[in-house]
């Protein structure tokens, strides 16, 4: 895998951490561990849609970056705000581009990234828009990786909420999922292939070792129970 010259390889993990939902949080902690033991040369980064990255940031004792882009005033009045919302969602993308394209590798680490109720702090299709956006960022050029590891998710109900989760995934260099209706569901959305692997929820996934690296490119991501 390539890298900036003089620096480690910078490694973003991507998921729904410092938002209150406790297996996502169980989760970045194994997999924190994990490359610390096994990858301790790796710069890592949190990618999170929490509000307070400081915060995150000192529980979990990794640099974290918000993809939220910073909020502004709403302006006064329905027409206005009605107007204006394109705008800030663009801008919104364009923070997550320029956050994401930061990083060598993003790993989406395990939780709901695709399902229905957003527990990865995205939802419906602005949410899978934003997941679009990240996949693209981070898969872009020789020296960019995606790799998503042990996440679930269920069957989106709307066409549009499909095509973009399916171009999310299909662009990782490897997919693995934490069951097999996570597999099946993303299947019939077009974003799985037959060989994607289907193992252990990564917070139960401790047992890892060295070569079982989640980071692309340095090793295989899948995870033995």
């Amino acid at each position: 895998m390539r890298r900036g010259a003089g620096r480690p390889l910078r490694v973003g993990l991507y998921g729904g951490f410092g938002l209150g939902n406790l297996g996502n949080d169980a989760t970045i902690s194994v997999v924190v561990e994990h490359l610390r033991r096994n990858r301790p040369t790796v710069d890592l980064r949190l990618l999170t849609y929490a509000d307070d990255p400081d915060l995150v940031a000192r529980r979990f004792g990794v640099t974290t970056v918000s993809l939220l882009r910073p909020r502004q005033d709403r302006p006064v009045g329905r027409v206005k705000r009605i107007v204006a919302r394109p705008w800030r969602l663009l801008r919104q993308l364009a923070h997550v581009w320029a956050a994401v394209r930061r990083v060598d590798a993003v790993v989406v680490a395990g939780g709901g990234v695709f399902e229905a109720e957003g527990t990865a702090g995205v939802s419906g299709w602005v949410g899978m828009t934003g997941l679009l956006t990240l996949s693209l960022a981070a898969s872009l050029g020789r020296r960019h990786h995606l790799a998503f590891v042990g996440v679930g998710g269920t069957y989106a109900p709307r066409r549009l909420e499909r095509f973009l989760v399916a171009s999310s995934t299909r662009r990782a260099e490897h997919r693995s999922f934490r069951d097999e209706e996570s597999k099946t569901a993303l299947g019939r959305m077009g974003g799985a292939a037959q060989e994607d692997v289907v193992g252990a929820d990564l917070v139960f996934a401790r047992g890892w070792s060295a070569r079982t690296s989640c980071v692309p490119g340095i090793g295989r991501a899948s995870a033995s129970a």
